[in-house]
Parts: structure tokens; C-alpha cells; sequence
């Protein structure tokens, strides 16, 4: 039996995140703006202070999944201005082999349930077009596509969907 388990990282977890984002870049490069080659270079200091979110004034949080205590997924959530009641969803991915497990599923119910705490009102996130498992899971949980497709990163000819989730009127 697969004893998954979610957790929400501190500064001192960086080891962890670390891992699994540069794991994230190199499996999937066409579903971040960010790159492995550039997200390589950052220093240790550098990765805890991405997890400190106090010291960035941001309202968020970085949860993993671990599977039988070994982390296979991540997913990024944040709130910006508080006063906007919007939040947004970064980072999100899941490792080859667990994918299919209800994962992904798990870790945005836990992102949409802690907005949702916040007294968060909408939640976005972007996903590459050509994701189409991601848009399905994407779209299952209530999310739907708005505004224009954007360019992945510069110069990349991969687009992006923004996608809207209201979570103001979501059972979570």
C-alpha cells in the first residue's frame, strides 16, 4: 500500500525543494518559465531564502508529496496582496512514476483549501498548452481557461493558459 503524505516546507526543508524543482525542470522544461540551466547556479542560501516567506512579505506556502516518506511532487501557492483576495499556483508537478496516483489532486485540494482559509477568492495558475493531462486535472477541480494565451517564457514558442479557479463558491 502507498503511504503518501503532504508537507509544507520551512526555509530549512531547501535540501527538499531543492531536489524536487530541479528534478521538475529536468524532467518537464516545456511546463516552467524557469529553466534547470538557471535554477542550477542557485546557492543554498539562496534556495532557503525562496522558502522564507515572512522575510519575502508574501503569504504562501511550498507543499510536497512524499511517498513512503520519499518526496515525489511539489506545488507552490501564494498571495501577493492580500487585500486583491486573489492567490496564484506555481511550481506544480509530480514525478513520472507517480503520476496517475491522484497526487496532483491531492496537492491542489490542500493549496484551495488553505486559500480558501486565507479568505482567498480566486485562485490562477498557467499551464503550457500542450499539458493536456494537466489541463484535465486542472479543469476536474473546477478551474477554466481566461484571457489570452501568453508566451511560456521569452522567446519560446510554447504558449500558456491562464487558468481562474473561484474558489468563493467552491465546496473545498
Amino acid at each position: 500500500m502507498n503511504n503518501i503524505s503532504l508537507k509544507v516546507l520551512t526555509k530549512n526543508d531547501w535540501h527538499i525543494y531543492k531536489l524536487l524543482r530541479l528534478q521538475s525542470l529536468s524532467d518537464s522544461p516545456d511546463s516552467f518559465g524557469a529553466t534547470f540551466e538557471h535554477e542550477s547556479t542557485l546557492t543554498n542560501k539562496e534556495w532557503s531564502a525562496r522558502l522564507d516567506y515572512v522575510a519575502r512579505k508574501i503569504n504562501g506556502l511550498l507543499v510536497v508529496a512524499l511517498l513512503n516518506g520519499r518526496p515525489i511532487g511539489l506545488i507552490c501557492g501564494a498571495i501577493h496582496a492580500q487585500e486583491d483576495q486573489s492567490g496564484h499556483i506555481y511550481q506544480m508537478w509530480i514525478s513520472p512514476e507517480t503520476r496517475g496516483l491522484g497526487i496532483g489532486q491531492q496537492l491542489l485540494t490542500h493549496i484551495i483549501s488553505w486559500a480558501k482559509n486565507e479568505h482567498v477568492k480566486q485562485l490562477s495558475l498557467a499551464v503550457t498548452t500542450t499539458n493536456i493531462a494537466a489541463l484535465k486535472l486542472y479543469q476536474s477541480l473546477g478551474f477554466h481557461e481566461e484571457g489570452d494565451l501568453s508566451e511560456l517564457r521569452v522567446n519560446s514558442k510554447l504558449q500558456t493558459h491562464s487558468m481562474i479557479l473561484d474558489i468563493s463558491t467552491t465546496e473545498y
